[in-house]
């Protein structure tokens, strides 16, 4: 399995599906929310530049109030963490061996603006860009030493329309976060949900079709 595979595998077994199907299903309700906040306001206006300015905001700031609820009915927790300054706050969600935020990008080959908080948070994913990645098993990346990976649920706006959204993906940041290691759209990764779900199917019954091997049990003589 490639280091694609194996993090896409990876993803799919940490993060419950339900989130992923929230996550991408409130997004556009996100972003009308905002629109009608800022545009649809009489006091701004459809040419505003004003609203131009505060709708990204409001995009932030609507998404990160409705995480800890999406998150809550998945079984997750969705603490607000304070930054290193305590001037604001992000939500920040842990869900088997990844640690999840939010971010607002221009285009899914952006990574978010640096902060003190994400240099952090992506710090832990020296493990995903070494090159032994690519042949190490599932498992061993699962459990290795590092403990948690960081990624980032990244989003825009269409380019012509700015009360829809243009994607919804989610993105494993470098440890430098020059780069993503990893980043696709939530529907991409839904669909690899299934592949996974059907592939573990296949192996459980496998495993049942297995024949097993007899005990036999012994006297102290030495006889069955």
């Amino acid at each position: 399995m490639d280091r694609h595979g194996a993090i896409l595998r990876a993803v799919t077994r940490n993060i419950p599906l339900q989130f992923i199907k929230r996550v991408r299903d409130v997004m556009p309700q996100v972003y009308a929310e905002a629109f009608g906040r800022t545009y649809r306001d009489p006091l701004f206006g459809q040419d505003s530049p004003e609203a131009h300015d505060l709708i990204g905001q409001e995009r932030h700031y609507i998404f990160q109030a409705k995480l800890p609820k999406i998150a809550q009915e998945c079984g997750m927790s969705c603490p607000a963490v304070p930054n290193s300054r305590h001037t604001a706050y992000y939500r920040l969600i842990r869900t088997g061996r990844f640690m999840l935020t939010a971010s607002a990008v221009k285009s899914p080959r952006e990574t978010p603006r640096f902060a003190e908080f994400r240099k952090k948070l992506a710090a832990v994913n020296n493990l995903m860009v070494q090159r032994v990645l690519e042949f190490m098993p599932l498992a061993e990346i699962q459990d290795n030493d590092t403990g948690m990976f960081s990624a980032i649920i990244i989003h825009g706006p269409h380019p012509t329309n700015p009360a829809w959204p243009g994607f919804v993906q989610l993105g494993i940041p470098s440890p430098r976060r020059q780069k993503w290691v990893f980043c696709e759209s939530l529907d991409y990764i839904l669909e690899a949900y299934k592949v996974d779900t059907a592939a573990v199917a296949a192996e459980t019954l496998l495993d049942k079709a297995q024949p097993k091997r007899r005990q036999i049990r012994r006297s102290k003589g030495g006889k069955e």
